[in-house]
């Protein structure tokens, strides 16, 4: 199933269930441009996903998680691009690592508490669509999915 994935990204946990998100630079040629998202991107033709996952965490906010992932989530597809297939590793880091966001890609970077994420509904993109508000930010769509395949995933792990 991984082969069927072309990018990755790199969900990076602390103890207290804090996830770090990125707010993406404003750019005409970047379909999620100014959107919250997890650090990740485009898997190079030389790199497995795993490795393509790390390197994007890496580039984008300076963090590269050490070990094996704790758990990987199940492949998902934005709905502006639905043939980009995204594999998500999540990382746990015993801390909050510094994060030095690259400016070239990244306008933004915060620990954000999954666990106290409340839905809402808002208008985003022309339609109105169920959100996750955090401060002044808005997470919908694949991130948002992510976040709620992870918190599935962290209530399995927590009953077992």
């Amino acid at each position: 199933m991984q082969d069927d994935a072309n990018a990755a990204l790199c969900v990076i946990v602390d103890p207290l269930c804090n996830a770090l998100l990125i707010k993406r630079v404003e750019n005409k040629n970047d379909p999620w441009s100014g959107q919250i998202a997890f650090p990740g991107g485009h898997r190079k033709v030389e790199e497995s996903l795993l490795e393509c996952s790390l390197r994007e965490a890496y580039e984008e906010v300076g963090i590269r998680p050490e070990g094996k992932p704790e758990f990987e989530l199940g492949i998902v597809a934005p709905g502006n691009r639905p043939e980009v297939h995204v594999k998500p590793f999540v990382f746990r880091v015993g801390s909050k690592p510094d994060v030095r966001i690259n400016p070239n890609e990244v306008k933004e970077a915060r620990w954000v508490n999954l666990l106290s994420l409340k839905k809402a509904k808002q208008f985003v993109e022309g339609a109105t669509r169920e959100v996750y508000l955090v401060d002044n930010w808005v997470i919908w769509g694949l991130t948002m999915r992510v976040i709620d395949d992870l918190l599935r995933a962290c209530r399995k792990l927590d009953s077992s």
